[in-house]
Parts: structure tokens; C-alpha cells; sequence
């Protein structure tokens, strides 16, 4: 949960953005993004702007106007196997974007939710904004009380506990070593690797701080990944697998990205896997 505090002449505004928690439940919304503007002082013009790709931006999607199960006009786009709703205040579609200007005064709020889901089932509802931010606080403030962290950088040590948590896939107990492709290890270089996957080294040492710091559950949470995705013969032991075990993980690179800093090429997959 990011707030950004934006500050102009005639006011200031805090923007509040999270995502949402997705259930496995057919009726739920599913998982997505929230922006929440407020403006705290005086007055603001907000304008926002919307440009949905998919597919690493190799593909512009189908979208239209429609109405989810409340009655509620939403944005609908979709693109193959997935579709992005967007409920919130009505955006004017230009150019295959999607643009509004809105003025705001002091206790004023928009609120935008843009929920993925598969393309095959029926709209969304919006999620329950309020309801989700209130679970969120809860859940985080919940792992920070579960261990006393004491010392000179227990701030630091606690937001790193965080981090590593929010590593792992809630629905399956894999460890992504970080949540990006293709951020180089020198600006202009080559050498931009796609770290979305479960490196068993790298979640060894994530588990090892967690569960010194009294966070032992999700220690039982990633062995029980581990036991399903080396499961079988052990001279099949890979060093790396997918967020849900996966085993093949080729890679390819998207030649129509320039690159963080124009560093190329930019990558989805991962060949380490095969490395012994």
C-alpha cells in the first residue's frame, strides 16, 4: 500500500494505490489495482490518464463500454485469455487511451479499480474499496505485531520482513527472488535477467531470515511448495522453477522494447534453469 503525498499552489492531494486480493472464488473480483485520490487542502485538477496493453505491449485489446452485474458502466478490455475491468469515474477514450480531467476540493475523493480476470467470465462488480484497504491494513499490521523486532534498525529489519513476504505467491507459497525482468545490472548493459521465478538457493535464504524473526509459517508454506515441485525423480532436481513449479522456463526477448535506459535486450524466461 503506497501513499503519495502531491503538492501544488492551490492544494495538495494524496493519491493511495494497492492491490487487491484475489479469493479463487468465481464470484469474487478478482485481483487488481486501486487508485485513490483525495485532496487534503484548498483545490486540484487532477487529470489521468489510461493506456492498456497486453502481452508486453504487443497487443492492443478490444474495448468497449458495458455494465457489470450492479448496473455500474464499466471499461471493458479484452485481449485473448484476459480482460481488464475498469470501474471509477468515466474516462474518454482517445487515441487507445483512455483520459479524464477532474476537479477536486478539500475532503473530495476518486476512486478507480482496474480488476483482471479470465476473459471468459462475466464482468466483475467493482471490489469493496474500503473493505479491501481495511483488510490490508489489518493483514500488515498483523505480520509487524507477530515479532517484536527490537534494535537500531528495527524499522528496516521489519520493511525488509515485509518485502520478502510480499515475494511470495499467496495462492501457491512460491518465492519469486524479485518481482522484475530485465532491470540491468549496469545502465546500457546486456546483462538483464528475469528474476520472476523460485531460485531454491534464493528461498532458502528468504525462509532462513523470515523464520529467524519468528515467522516460521511460512516456512511450512514454502516446503510444501518445494515437496510439489521436486516431487518425482531427484536426479530431475532443478535449481529453479516457477511460482507454481513450473519446470520449463524458456527464454525470449522482446525486441520491440527499448529497455530500462535503453538496456537491451529486455527478457521473459529464464535459460538458468537447465544450469546444473
Amino acid at each position: 500500500m503506497l501513499d503519495t503525498d502531491w503538492t501544488t499552489p492551490a492544494g495538495s492531494v494524496t493519491t493511495t494505490d494497492f492491490l487487491t486480493h484475489g479469493k479463487d472464488d468465481s464470484n469474487d473480483p478478482g485481483v487488481g489495482v486501486v487508485r485513490r485520490v483525495e485532496c487534503t487542502a484548498g483545490s486540484v485538477d487532477v487529470e489521468v490518464d489510461l493506456v492498456m496493453r497486453f502481452d508486453y505491449g504487443r497487443t492492443a485489446p478490444w474495448v468497449r463500454r458495458t455494465h457489470d452485474p450492479s448496473g455500474a458502466e464499466v471499461v471493458r478490455a479484452t485481449a485473448g485469455p484476459h480482460s481488464l475491468t475498469l470501474h471509477g469515474p468515466r474516462l474518454t477514450g482517445r487515441d487507445a487511451t483512455h483520459h479524464g480531467r477532474f476537479h477536486l476540493e478539500a475532503g473530495q475523493t476518486l476512486t478507480w479499480s482496474l480488476t483482471w480476470r479470465p476473459s471468459h467470465l462475466a464482468v466483475p462488480v467493482a471490489p469493496d474499496v474500503d473493505a479491501e484497504l481495511a483488510w490490508l491494513t489489518r493483514t500488515w499490521r498483523r505480520w509487524r505485531d507477530e515479532v517484536d523486532v527490537q534494535g537500531r534498525y528495527a524499522e528496516e529489519v521489519n520493511d525488509s520482513l515485509a518485502v520478502l513476504r510480499a515475494l511470495t505467491l499467496h495462492s501457491t507459497g512460491g518465492i519469486v527472488a524479485a518481482p522484475t525482468t530485465s532491470l540491468p545490472e549496469a545502465i546500457g548493459g546486456e546483462r538483464n535477467w528475469d528474476y520472476r521465478y523460485t531460485w531454491l538457493r534464493d528461498s532458502a535464504f528468504t525462509i532462513d531470515a523470515l523464520a529467524s524473526h519468528g515467522h516460521v509459517h511460512v516456512a511450512a508454506h514454502w516446503r510444501d511448495w518445494l515437496l510439489r515441485a521436486i516431487a518425482g525423480d531427484p536426479e530431475d532436481l532443478q535449481i529453479m522453477y516457477g511460482v507454481a513449479g513450473e519446470r520449463d522456463l524458456p527464454e525470449s526477448t522482446l525486441d520491440h522494447l527499448a529497455g530500462y535506459h535503453a538496456s537491451r535486450p529486455v527478457r521473459v524466461g529464464n535459460g538458468a534453469y537447465v544450469q546444473y
